[in-house]
């Protein structure tokens, strides 16, 4: 059976849930003691160093361990897809000080994946996972030469592009208005995002709310909000992702 969208979820778009208030204070309190545990624990931490321009931190959950069976089993009971068209492929918390840039994690491999973005700790000012309505078949990284890379910057993982005409459904023209420009990435629009994001649209814009759940097929190109132009110190989350049959 494949994965599609529920009947409630066509309109918004195929391939992204929004999942609001479905996680109790029960179950996110269990889940931020995990993250304790965790950021306690030096082989969970994957800190990602200010010499490759990130300063964010990953706290991975290993499998076949007794936490990671359990958070499988309870988003199981969460998530809208039918258990036997997916496996778990992934888990990790992470604290997020410096928003990541546009990019897309499908690995390009032949299989499908979906990323569960589950949010923990929220600032008090409003921030946003953007998905774009552009696509692609490879795990990338846009680096535009508009948005500063500290030197012997290098991605993880990502492949980097340079040419965004690369991904489907970019068009040569300015598809992001002035108003959302400034609301998600506040000064750096003007100085930065306005020209390094040109040719691509905005097709969900979430704004994290302890307690939801934003699901997305990882094919679709999607980045942060800015955090510290807007005065954001920080947020945290857990990430899972989950591969899926091949369409």
């Amino acid at each position: 059976m494949e994965l599609s969208p529920t009947p409630e979820n066509q309109a918004s778009g195929q391939d992204i849930y929004e999942l609001t208030g479905c996680l109790t204070q029960a179950d996110l309190a269990w889940l931020n003691a995990a993250l304790s545990a965790l950021r306690a624990d030096p082989e969970a931490v994957r800190g990602r160093a200010e010499t490759s321009g990130r300063a964010n931190k990953i706290y991975l959950i290993k499998e076949h361990t007794e936490l990671r069976m359990k958070i499988e089993s309870f988003f199981a009971q969460v998530f809208p897809f039918d258990r036997s068209a997916y496996s778990f492929y992934s888990a990790n918390f992470y604290d997020l000080y410096n928003s990541y840039a546009l990019h897309c994690d499908n690995l390009g491999d032949g299989r499908g994946y979906y990323q569960a973005v589950i949010p923990l700790e929220v600032p008090p000012q409003p921030t946003y996972t953007i998905v774009f309505d552009q696509t692609a078949s490879e795990n990338v990284e846009w680096i535009s030469p508009f948005y500063r890379k500290p030197a012997g910057y290098k991605p993880f993982h990502n492949k980097p592009i340079y040419d965004a005409s690369w991904f489907g459904n970019w068009r040569d023209e300015y598809r992001i208005s002035e108003e959302d420009g400034a609301k998600y990435w506040g000064p750096a629009w003007a100085e930065t995002f306005r020209e390094a994001y040109k040719g691509f649209s905005i097709k969900c814009a979430y704004r994290w709310s302890v307690g939801d759940v934003l699901i997305f097929n990882s094919r679709f190109a999607h980045c942060a909000s800015d955090l510290r132009q807007l005065g954001i110190e920080k947020k945290t989350g857990l990430l899972i992702c989950l591969e899926r049959k091949s369409r």
